[in-house]
């Protein structure tokens, strides 16, 4: 042996402080890369479950409206309008039995709208695709509204 040199030790027990650092920061890229990408896609999640939750409202609001009205219809009264894929016509029946005023649904462009007797027009909804009503025998109506969501995608209630 020589005199005076340093021992190498021939087996490691631990890791240099450079190693954990070069560990440590992959690391850190790596969780930080994946946060990034899960917040974007949990973020274009939101906006579209928004978007869509925005369109079924619009639709349930303008077939809340309808069900409400046609409920004081009596069944002979009910009939599409002129242009059966926009329109629906129908008497309500009033306290005591007798045919209310006539109650008109149009859509015209985007908006439903809801006219008595000739009156103005008061809009319903805004931001329908579409709005189909259609009458059966025995009274029955059914009506397929569809509204345009945000992203451009409908959505049918």
């Amino acid at each position: 042996m020589r005199a005076g040199l340093p021992r190498i030790r021939s087996h490691r027990w631990g890791f240099t402080v450079i190693e954990l650092l070069v560990v440590g920061a992959a690391t850190s890229l790596l969780v930080g890369g994946v946060s990034l990408v899960l917040a974007q896609s949990g973020q274009q999640v939101w906006l579209t479950t928004n978007s869509r939750l925005g369109a079924m409202t619009i639709a349930q609001q303008a077939i809340n409206r309808l069900t409400e009205d046609l409920r004081r219809a009596s069944r002979s009264t009910v009939s599409s309008a002129a242009g059966a894929e926009t329109g629906l016509a129908f008497r309500p029946l009033n306290a005591d039995g007798t045919q209310g005023l006539l109650i008109t649904y149009a859509r015209e462009g985007t908006r439903l709208t809801r006219t008595i007797a000739g009156q103005t027009p008061q809009v319903v909804a805004n931001g329908l695709a579409a709005f189909r009503p259609s009458c059966a025998a025995g009274g029955i109506v059914r009506l397929e509204v569809t509204a345009q969501a945000g992203g451009g995608a409908g959505t049918t209630v």
